[in-house]
C-alpha cells in the first residue's frame, strides 16, 4: 500500500487527498481537492509499471485501456482530467460522482424496498446505454465491466466509469487472455476469451434484474458455477414482471447475434413492454433524495538465512507459476481465466491467521486484503482466513479507517496492546519487571502511552496483554478451522481446501519499537497451537528490515534492526533457553528453547522511500496470496518438507 494514500497527502502536486471512496479489483479511489478547490476523484491503480513481478499486470492492463478511452468525450461517460505515472504508479484524476447505482440500490433496500423503482431505473439505464453505444458505435470498444458499482450518478444522470477492461472488437474472436471480468455480470462469450459488440448489453440486462428486484438471473455461488450457468443454462427471470421477460431473454441470449442491435434498443424494448408501445420515449425521473456517499532466508531455526526481497528473481519467477500437473490462471470472484481447470482433489485454499504488528503490519494486511479481494471476492465470505492487527498505539483503532472500506480492517480485527501509566507498574510486579526492563526505560513511558521506537516498551506492551492475546489466538485458530468456515470458504471461492491445518503469518518491522514483542508474540502463538493440538502448524514471520544501506535511515532504526536480528540469531540456537513470566509473580511462565517460527523471512528495502516500501509490500502481498490460494502453496509445502 503506497505511503502516498493518506488524508492531506498530495500524490500529485496540487491534488490533496481527502478520504477513501472505495476499492475494487483494479484500484483504490480517493476523494481529492484539485487546484482551485474543485473536488475530484483520484484512482490509484494497483500494481506498479516498474514492478519486477506479475503485480505490474494490473497497471499495464489499465494503462493500455486508458490509451483507448482517454480522448473520448460523452455526456454519459465519466470524464478523465489527468492521467499521470508517479514512480511507476498509475494515477487517474476524474470527475467526482455523487454515488453509484449500487449505493442507491442499497439505500432503497434499507428502506424496505426490493430495488430501485422501475421507471426511475430505466431512466438511469438509458443514460448508461447511450454511453455504452457511443463506445461501440464511434470507437469500436466494449466496456466489459458493466455493473452497478461502475455506473455513477452525477446530478441525477448516470455516467459509465472504470475502463480497466475496455477492449476493442477488432474481429471475430479475441487476441489474448481475458482477465479481470466479474463473473456475475459477464457475457457467455467472455468466458471463452471472445468479445462481441453486444457483450455490454448482456451485462446491462443482468444489472437491470438485480437493481429492480434484488435478485440476479444466475445464482451460482462460485466462479465455476457462474461460468457454466452463463454459458449453458437459461436465466431465471421469475423475479421480474411478465412483460419484461421476453425482452430480457433476448438481451441474455447465449448467441450475441440474437441480442438487440444496441443497448438503447434493449432499454426501449423494456419501456415498450410496459406500455405496449415499442416507440415509447424515455423520461428522466424526478430528483432522488440522496444520503451521503458511503466512504467507503535463513530459516531462523537453522544456519541459513532465507532472504525474500523484491530483487530475488528466482522467487519472483516461481510466483504465479504452478506445478506442471495444474493448469492455473486468475482465480477469484472478480477474475476468471478460461485456462483455469479446477482439480477438486488438488486443494489450494489454506486456513490461516494473518497477524500484522504495528504500522508496517497494518499496511501489509491491507495490501494482502487487496490481493485476496481481487482473487476471492468478498472477504467476509472467506472465514477460513482471519486477520488480526496488533498495535500498542492508543490510536490503533482510528488508523484502520484510513483505507478504502473494501480492504480496511474492521474494529473487531484490531487487538490494541496499550501501555499503562508508569504509576500502575510501581504498584505491582515491579520486582519482576526490573529483572529485564531497565528502570530508566520504565520511567520513560510517555504520557501518550506510545512506545515511540523503544523495543523494551514494545515488549512491555505485549506482556501486559499476554493472557488476552492467548485467548484471542485460541478464538481465531478455532474459527478458521471449523468445518463450517472451511465449507463456506470453499463453496464461495470454488477452491477446494488443501489442508485443515492452519498457517500463521506474522508481519512486523524490525526498525520500530514493536519489534521488542516479536519473540513473546511468537511463543504465544506456538503455545496456542500446542494447546489446540496443532503443534505442527507452520508459523512464519516476515520482518521488514528497512533500508540499512541508505544514509538517510535514522541511527535509532538501524539500532533496532541490529538488536532484532541479534536476538533472533541468539535464540535460534536450540540450546539457548527462553524464559519469561507474564502478569507478575503469580502469572504464567514460559520456558522454551529455539525459535517459535518455522521460518523467518527478511524484507530489506532498496532505499528509504515510499516507492521502495510499496515494492516490498506489493511483493509480500503477492507471495502470501499465492501461497494461500493457488497450487503454488501446496508445491511450496512439499519443498519446505524436503
Amino acid at each position: 500500500m503506497s505511503c502516498l494514500r493518506e488524508a492531506d497527502a498530495e500524490p500529485i502536486p496540487g491534488y490533496r487527498l481527502i478520504a477513501p471512496l472505495g476499492s475494487g479489483g483494479f484500484g483504490e479511489v480517493w476523494k481529492c481537492e484539485a487546484p482551485g478547490g474543485i473536488l475530484k476523484a483520484i484512482k490509484f491503480v494497483f500494481g506498479n509499471l516498474n514492478g519486477m513481478d506479475d503485480d505490474a499486470a494490473k497497471a499495464e492492463q489499465e494503462a493500455n485501456a486508458l490509451e483507448k478511452v482517454k480522448l473520448i468525450r460523452h455526456p454519459f461517460i465519466v470524464g478523465m482530467d489527468l492521467i499521470k505515472v508517479v514512480n511507476g504508479e498509475l494515477l487517474i484524476v476524474m470527475e467526482l460522482a455523487d454515488r453509484s447505482l449500487h449505493d442507491l440500490f442499497e439505500e432503497y433496500k434499507l428502506n424496505g424496498r426490493t430495488g430501485i423503482p422501475r421507471e426511475m431505473l430505466l431512466g438511469f439505464l438509458s443514460d448508461a446505454a447511450d454511453g455504452l453505444d457511443h463506445l461501440i458505435d464511434k470507437h469500436n470498444l466494449q466496456h466489459l465491466d458493466v455493473k452497478p458499482k461502475n455506473l455513477f450518478l452525477v446530478a441525477d444522470r448516470v455516467k459509465v466509469a472504470d475502463f480497466g477492461l475496455v477492449r476493442g472488437v477488432e474481429r471475430e474472436g479475441s487476441n489474448g487472455r481475458m482477465g479481470g471480468i466479474t463473473p456475475v455480470y459477464a457475457a457467455p462469450e467472455t468466458f471463452a476469451n471472445k468479445v462481441s459488440k453486444h457483450s455490454d448489453q448482456y451485462s446491462l440486462a443482468v444489472v437491470y434484474c438485480e437493481l429492480l428486484s434484488g435478485q440476479k438471473p444466475f445464482n451460482g455461488r462460485n466462479i465455476r458455477q457462474l461460468a457454466m450457468q452463463h454459458m449453458m443454462e437459461p436465466p431465471d427471470l421469475s423475479m421480474v414482471p411478465d412483460h419484461d421477460r421476453a425482452v430480457l431473454r433476448r438481451a441474455l441470449a447465449k448467441n450475441p447475434d440474437e441480442r438487440f442491435p444496441s443497448c438503447t434498443a434493449f432499454v426501449r424494448a423494456l419501456l415498450g413492454g410496459a406500455s405496449g408501445n415499442t416507440s415509447a420515449t424515455i423520461t428522466m425521473p424526478a430528483v432522488v433524495n440522496r444520503a451521503p456517499l458511503p466512504q467507503p532466508g535463513h530459516s531462523a531455526n537453522g544456519s541459513n538465512l532465507l532472504l525474500v526481497t523484491p530483487g530475488t528473481r528466482s522467487a519472483q519467477l516461481s510466483v504465479g507459476r504452478s506445478p506442471s500437473r495444474y493448469s492455473a490462471g486468475s482465480v477469484g470472484s472478480n477474475t476468471l481465466s478460461t485456462s483455469l481447470r479446477f482439480e477438486p482433489d488438488a486443494g489450494v485454499l489454506r486456513p490461516a491467521v494473518l497477524i500484522g504488528v504495528g504500522s508496517f503490519g497494518r499496511r501489509a494486511l491491507q495490501q494482502i486484503r487487496c490481493r485476496l479481494l481481487d482473487r476471492l471476492g468478498q472477504l467476509s465470505q472467506v472465514p477460513c482466513v482471519r486477520y488480526l492487527y496488533v498495535d500498542p498505539d492508543p490510536k490503533a483503532a482510528e488508523k484502520v479507517s484510513t483505507a478504502a472500506s473494501d480492504v480496511s480492517l474492521t474494529p473487531d480485527q484490531v487487538f490494541p496492546t496499550p501501555l499503562q501509566p508508569v504509576t500502575n507498574y510501581r504498584r505491582r510486579q515491579l520486582d519482576d519487571l526490573m529483572q529485564w526492563l531497565p528502570r530508566e526505560k520504565l520511567y520513560s513511558i510517555p504520557r501518550s502511552l506510545r512506545v515511540d521506537g523503544s523495543r523494551a516498551l514494545g515488549r512491555l506492551a505485549f506482556c501486559d496483554h499476554y493472557l488476552r492475546f492467548m485467548n484471542r489466538m485460541k478464538h481465531e485458530l478455532g474459527v478458521c478451522t471449523t468445518p463450517d468456515a472451511l465449507h463456506q470458504s470453499s463453496t464461495f471461492t470454488g477452491l477446494s481446501v488443501r489442508t485443515k491445518q492452519p498457517a500463521v503469518y506474522v508481519f512486523i518491522s524490525a526498525s520500530g519499537g514493536t519489534s521488542g514483542m516479536l519473540l513473546d508474540l511468537g511463543h504465544a502463538i506456538r503455545r496456542s497451537l500446542e494447546k489446540l493440538n496443532m503443534a505442527d502448524a507452520p508459523v512464519s514471520v516476515f520482518i521488514l528490515t528497512g533500508a540499512v544501506n541508505d544514509s538517510e535511515s535514522p541511527v535509532e532504526e538501524l539500532a533496532n534492526v541490529f538488536a532484532t536480528l541479534t536476538e533472533l540469531n541468539h535464540y535460534a540456537d536450540p540450546d539457548v533457553p527462553y524464559t519469561a513470566r507474564y502478569g507478575g509473580p503469580e502469572g504464567p511462565q514460559l520456558d522454551a528453547r529455539g525459535l517459535p517460527f518455522s521460518a523467518a523471512y527478511l524484507l530489506p528495502m532498496s532505499a528509504r522511500s515510499p516507492e521502495a516500501f510499496r515494492d516490498v509490500t506489493s511483493h509480500l502481498a503477492g507471495y502470501v496470496a499465492y501461497d494461500l490460494t493457488t497450487p503454488l502453496g501446496s508445491g511450496l509445502d512439499t519443498l519446505r518438507r524436503q
